[in-house]
């Protein structure tokens, strides 16, 4: 599984890395699901999705895919390309570096998204083939994307908090480190993120910027994904979730405001790899 959201109707859905939208269901009625359905399929490698109203989003291998139900039958029919203009070669699709992660989805309807890559390099801004790996994207409802930070290697995680914040993992941020960065103090738009270096780009290289939060083992070196506490009340109310990579580790990461309008963050372990399955 690579991936998971919630339908409209409350109950999960799940993304697979052959390309199949799968739903759990209780068919006998005993409160355990027991049935796995298969509502979709022909995703080019899946690796998230996210729940939009009727809809279902998902990022796969080279395009941002709007899925719906249009007949009520339970099963999607209805396929939209959002966007897909980054690009993804067929002999690069199980590299890692040419993955593409999200989405997260906002209150006014703009997907954010992420594109891999090996390295900096100093077209990755315009939206023409072969540009826009290594970036943030940011998709307005209209299919519109524009770029909204740069200097990406690989970012795993990619999520909204409750006020509607994005979050992101990104892998190697130059010393092997994996960081959590936010939209706040971070990734702002416009911002290059430390991934590169200078000879790559003689006349204009942004400055690196410091995460909110680097995640060095235990807690993340290799950060595969980010999601929030639900609910607004409790002990981790606003908290993060930070698993590793083939590790069976999750780190809680607490987010305090500072003084300076800024965020503080510290990380304890959640699950252990004493406590996986």
């Amino acid at each position: 599984l690579s991936g998971v959201a919630v339908g409209d109707d409350g109950r999960p859905v799940f993304v697979n890395l052959r390309g199949d939208m799968l739903r759990i269901a209780d068919r006998d009625g005993d409160g355990l699901e027991e049935t796995v359905d298969r509502i979709g399929g022909g995703l080019d490698l899946p690796l998230g999705i996210a729940c939009c109203g009727k809809d279902f989003i998902a990022v796969q291998r080279g395009e941002v895919t709007r899925m719906r139900d249009t007949d009520g039958d339970g099963r999607l029919d209805r396929y939209e390309a959002v966007f897909g203009d980054w690009y993804s070669p067929i002999w690069n699709r199980w590299i890692h570096n040419m993955f593409s992660f999200g989405p997260a989805v906002a209150q006014d309807g703009t997907v954010y998204c992420a594109s891999t890559t090996p390295r900096y390099f100093p077209d990755q801004g315009r939206a023409v083939r072969g540009g826009l790996r290594g970036c943030v994207l940011a998709i307005d409802p209209a299919g519109q994307a524009r770029v909204f930070a740069r200097g990406m290697k690989v970012n795993y995680g990619v999520a909204m908090n409750a006020g509607g914040e994005l979050f992101l993992t990104n892998n190697d941020h130059g010393v092997g480190l994996g960081g959590l960065y936010d939209t706040r103090q971070v990734v702002r738009e416009g911002t290059y993120h430390g991934h590169g270096r200078p000879d790559w780009d003689r006349t204009e290289y942004p400055p690196n910027e410091t995460p909110v939060l680097h995640l060095t083992p235990p807690y993340g070196s290799t950060a595969c994904g980010v999601s929030f506490w639900p609910g607004g009340s409790g002990p981790y109310a606003g908290q993060a979730l930070v698993p590793r990579f083939s590790a069976g580790f999750v780190a809680r990461v607490e987010l305090v405001e500072n003084a300076a309008g800024g965020r503080n963050a510290a990380a304890y372990p959640f699950v252990t790899a004493e406590q996986s399955p």
